[in-house]
């Protein structure tokens, strides 16, 4: 049995302190975009992160680039009328790292850190969690009649094999 049960667990057991310190600077530099409650905004610090999705493009020389969907819960301390209290927010944020895919992940690098943006991930371009490409449900008979044009069940060895050019 594997040690993880998807890719998302993986990525946080295995980078949670790189995740977590690409995301820390973002955190700090947005200190008043948070929610103040009427208050003023003392101080911000990041308390934990978790991934809540990975995406995959593939880059050059055997490269991929992964998207990492980090959730952060940032304390925020607020000051209102003398009183100081801690309001945990929650912030979604986009790490972009590297690696190569061989042996599991190899020379694992981030890239950037961003705070999330639906626009910067291009289902088109990506891979899903499982390493395969995305196919919108309108392309899937085009697919499949592409699968069936170019290819062919050999029932004596029961394996699908490609057609061959005639």
């Amino acid at each position: 049995m594997s040690k993880y049960s998807n890719i998302k667990e993986y990525m946080c057991s295995e980078y949670y302190n790189q995740l977590h310190a690409a995301i820390k600077p973002l955190v700090i530099k947005d200190k008043d975009d948070f929610d103040d409650k009427g208050g003023k905004i003392v101080f911000v610090e990041l308390d934990d992160i978790s991934v809540s999705g990975v995406t995959f493009d593939v880059g050059d020389n055997d490269e991929i680039i992964i998207r990492v969907s980090v959730d952060a819960c940032v304390n925020v301390r607020i000051r209102d009328r003398g009183d100081e209290d801690i309001d945990p927010q929650n912030r979604t944020y986009n790490v972009f790292c590297s690696a190569i895919l061989k042996d599991g992940l190899q020379n694992f690098k981030i890239i950037s850190s961003t705070e999330y943006n639906e626009r910067q991930y291009d289902k088109d371009k990506s891979l899903s969690q499982d390493l395969v490409p995305y196919m919108y449900e309108d392309d899937v008979e085009k697919h499949a009649e592409d699968l069936i044009k170019n290819y062919e069940f050999d029932p004596v060895t029961y394996k699908v094999r490609k057609k061959s050019v005639k």
